[in-house]
């Protein structure tokens, strides 16, 4: 099998023809690979996906893939501009890679399941790039992969905070009890965060949620919460009781746990934090 042949099964992208293959030094004293490549078919709008007639061509660039074993792998084309009805000149669309990006799709998912599971810095570290495109690679998963809430469906709330880098900096995380899901974060900890929140998602949503299991180290946040003008705009009501520190007792946590079926398995998953229902207004 040629060399051509193999590079175009590993690749797999749609609408791509391979050309010729090279080594190239890298930056690590090691030798990288660097595979010609250019989109099959009518040029395409990378905005709005329309075939569009060509403009002009621009110079040759080059997109990180995943490494075939010690070798760094690049991809090699030269795009064309196109002319669409819509977007106005915009650089061609391509199947390997997103319009600003300089990385793979297979490249940028392998970042997302990495970013899972280890520090940014292991990973430029693991994958050979910037610490900085880590970030910007992960904006880029997100938006692809994140769908749109249904605010209708989200009926129970879990709150927590999250510390990173040295100090005292953390994030509030808000996620929906049901899914799992993250809903919405924000750097900070105190009630104007959690306003902030409610502010957001608005007041029809806001009177949609029945449940919150917050995390009780945050004495503060809840007591904000809980006379939050926000919440009482939205008539979504307050925390109950008023003193919480004094009347959680354990009756209202299984009377919490009884009007939601999934408080006590998330309760399981974090000591210390206990179920607070809203109350019907």
């Amino acid at each position: 099998m040629r060399a051509e042949s193999v590079a175009r099964r590993l690749l797999s992208f749609r609408r791509l023809s391979v050309g010729k293959l090279r080594f190239e030094a890298d930056d690590h004293g090691g030798e990288a690979l660097v595979i010609e490549v250019k989109p099959r078919g009518k040029a395409r709008c990378s905005r709005c996906g329309r075939k569009c007639p060509g403009y002009d061509r621009l110079k040759t660039r080059r997109w990180r893939h995943l490494d075939f074993g010690a070798h760094q792998v690049y991809l090699e084309a030269a795009l064309a501009r196109v002319e669409c009805d819509r977007c106005g000149v915009v650089v061609e669309q391509v199947s390997w890679a997103e319009p600003d990006s300089r990385f793979t799709l297979h490249f940028e998912e392998m970042v997302g399941w990495l970013a899972q599971r280890c520090d940014k810095t292991a990973i430029s570290t693991l994958l050979r790039i910037a610490w900085r495109s880590v970030g910007t690679i992960l904006e880029r998963v997100v938006a692809r992969h994140r769908a749109e809430i249904d605010w209708t469906q989200v009926t129970a709330i879990a709150v927590d905070e999250l510390s990173f880098r040295k100090g005292q900096h953390y994030l509030t995380l808000v996620s929906d009890l049901q899914s799992g899901r993250i809903l919405w974060s924000r750097e900070g900890r105190s009630a104007a965060t959690l306003e902030a929140f409610f502010s957001e998602i608005g007041a029809e949503a806001c009177a949609r949620i029945r449940h919150a299991a917050i995390d009780m180290l945050s004495c503060g946040t809840l007591t904000g919460l809980g006379r939050s003008p926000t919440m009482e705009r939205s008539r979504s009501c307050r925390l109950a009781p008023d003193d919480l520190a004094a009347q959680d007792s354990a009756a209202q946590v299984i009377e919490s746990e009884a009007a939601h079926p999934h408080a006590s398995s998330w309760r399981r998953g974090h000591r210390g934090r206990t179920l607070h229902p809203f109350p019907v207004v």
